[in-house]
């Protein structure tokens, strides 16, 4: 019996004083319990340092980063807990965006959104 794995977004905004490989090292984290409840990581992107709408524990700038990935309820809680635990993340927001992911659907989606949005300036 195959099981559907649903499909989750997650976004964290970090201090920016985090070093590159300090954060480096907690996605690699953040992959590992992935991987280890059986999910995958589809997509792990850079939205740079911007500023925040309000000061968050006197931080006014943050650096974003945003993950797409597979599982299940326990991976997100697990993720969840270790984000927690880390005192360079300001916040965090995690989102379930399909209940039977399809990950090259997704990507697929993602790619044209992308494209109209290119088209859109240009004009």
């Amino acid at each position: 019996m195959a099981t559907h794995l649903s499909g989750y977004e997650l976004t964290l905004a970090t201090r920016t004083d985090w070093s590159d490989s300090g954060l480096d090292q907690f996605k690699d984290k953040l992959t590992k319990i992935i991987k280890d409840h059986d999910g995958e990581l589809v997509i792990s992107e850079d939205w740079g340092r911007k500023k925040l709408a309000y000061p968050i524990r006197n931080e006014t700038r943050a650096r974003y980063t945003h993950l797409v990935f597979t599982g299940n309820p326990k991976t997100v809680a697990e993720v969840e807990r270790n984000i927690r635990l880390q005192d360079k993340i300001l916040r965090f927001m995690s989102v379930r965006v399909a209940e039977e992911f399809d990950a090259a659907q997704y990507q697929k989606s993602r790619d044209q959104l992308k494209e109209q949005i290119e088209q859109a300036r240009s004009h």
